[in-house]
């Protein structure tokens, strides 16, 4: 009996185990299935991703978000140079200026500019000249400035300094400006804009003007008026105009001491400036033998010319008074044209007036000037002296050019041919001169030029000049 319970008892294990395996194995084989189909399924997902992502990209592409980015990109980085550039530059300022205690609103700063020379003249030596004109700008504040301009220059045998500027400038309103002291008179534009040396394309004045009260030195002529500075008052403004971008008016207006008046006569070489002493003597004494004589002395006078000599008449020899101004007009912001006037009597009842015309046109690298100017004066021996001249200049500077060489762009970069033609019409001798040059500008305020100048009536001229502002 024991042994047929054991046997019963195996037998029941044995059919418990196989079916219990049996069972595992079926649930084993459906977890499996399962595993299968979710691995299936997340595949089926992972592609419908990579065609969702794909669409995408190509959804980007053809809605240009992909060149917008790229642009934001850019933009960001440009930003971030600027405000470098900005930073350093502000930096640069307040490192230039200082700031009073006593006006904090007060600023004091110091420009100008400079040049040394080597002129060759026909028939002359050669020979070096320099030239430095430091200007003092005081900022009192946002309404009062003061600007100082001396100029110090090597000449023949002297050291010679002259002040060109000494003026007060009170800001009424954005329209007008009185400025008062002496200044630089905004007749036509050489004079106040373009004539210090590291503006001026060439290494000397254009034929119809001089320097100082001749201008031997720097131009191969007089000239028909020198850079003009003298001592009075001035209003000066500027407005917009409704016309086109950039169009406006600018107008200035002024009365000044004015010019003396410096005869110069043919017999003075061989009489000695005693003839010149009597021809003005004969114009200004009253009595019968003086009226006698200056006619004879007139009669000698027709040779004389009359020099008009600016900025030196401190006190006025008379109580007539220079006046004077220009008006400029910009049709667009890169053209300006100007017309200008200046009347007054000068010593020795010399009466005279000046006519100018003026135009400038700028494009890209190219920059085009041109000034007229018309001069009529009484002579002391009756009658009138006219001259009148121009002159035309033409610059293009070589920056937008490009040859992939670093030493190369940087060279052909800072080139500029410069051609400048004059004409100056008087009587008995015209003069004319025609000028090519070429500029290197080192630095933006540091060109090395270099010209010759084809003249007819006067020697012809080959010149080199570093220039320098600062």
């Amino acid at each position: 009996m024991n042994i047929l319970f054991k046997y019963f008892l195996f037998l029941f294990l044995g059919i418990f185990i196989l079916a219990f395996s049996s069972s595992l194995n079926a649930q084993q084989s459906n977890i499996e299935k399962r595993l299968n189909a979710l691995e299936e399924k997340n595949n089926e997902l992972e592609r419908k991703y990579e065609d969702l992502l794909q669409k995408y990209e190509s959804l980007k592409v053809e809605k240009g978000l992909i060149e917008a980015e790229k642009w934001i990109e850019e933009k960001e980085t440009k930003d971030k140079q600027q405000d470098e550039t900005i930073s350093s530059l502000s930096s640069y300022v307040d490192k230039r200026i200082e700031k009073f205690s006593i006006f904090p609103e007060a600023k004091i700063f110091l420009s100008g500019y400079g040049a040394v020379g080597f002129k060759n003249q026909n028939g002359e030596p050669s020979t070096f000249n320099a030239l430095f004109a430091p200007i003092f700008h005081y900022q009192h504040s946002d309404r009062l400035h003061f600007l100082i301009e001396g100029e110090f220059e090597l000449e023949d045998d002297e050291n010679s300094f002259s002040l060109e500027i000494g003026q007060a400038d009170l800001f009424i309103n954005d329209y007008l400006t009185l400025v008062g002291g002496k200044f630089l008179i905004p007749f036509n534009t050489f004079s106040e804009r373009t004539h210090p040396s590291w503006i001026n394309k060439m290494p000397d004045p254009p034929i119809i003007y001089g320097h100082g009260g001749h201008g031997e030195h720097d131009s191969p002529t007089a000239g028909i008026i020198p850079i003009l500075s003298d001592i009075g008052i001035q209003l000066r403004g500027g407005a917009p105009l409704p016309l086109a971008k950039g169009s406006k008016i600018n107008y200035s207006f002024y009365i000044i001491n004015g010019p003396r008046a410096v005869i110069e006569d043919e017999h003075a070489e061989d009489e000695g400036d005693e003839h010149v002493d009597q021809l003005i003597a004969a114009m200004n004494e009253e009595d019968e033998h003086a009226d006698e004589e200056g006619e004879e002395h007139a009669d000698e006078g027709e040779g004389a010319n009359v020099d008009l000599q600016f900025g030196s008449n401190f006190n006025d020899i008379n109580d007539n008074k220079t006046i004077g101004g220009r008006i400029g007009f910009l049709p667009v912001w890169n053209v300006e044209l100007g017309a200008s006037f200046m009347y007054g009597e000068a010593s020795n009842n010399i009466d005279f007036y000046l006519l100018g015309f003026d135009g400038q046109f700028q494009y890209r690298g190219l920059n085009v000037l041109a000034e007229y100017i018309r001069r009529e004066n009484d002579l002391p021996g009756g009658g009138d002296q006219n001259v009148d001249g121009y002159y035309a200049q033409a610059s293009y500077r070589l920056s937008g050019l490009s040859f992939d060489n670093g030493m190369a762009d940087k060279i052909i970069n800072g080139l500029e041919p410069v051609v400048r033609v004059g004409q100056i019409f008087q009587e008995g001798e015209d003069i004319s001169q025609v000028a090519i040059g070429l500029n290197f500008w080192y630095l933006p305020s540091v060109p090395f030029k270099i010209a010759y100048q084809f003249n007819d009536e006067i020697p012809d001229s080959f010149l080199f000049q570093w220039a320098f502002g600062f």
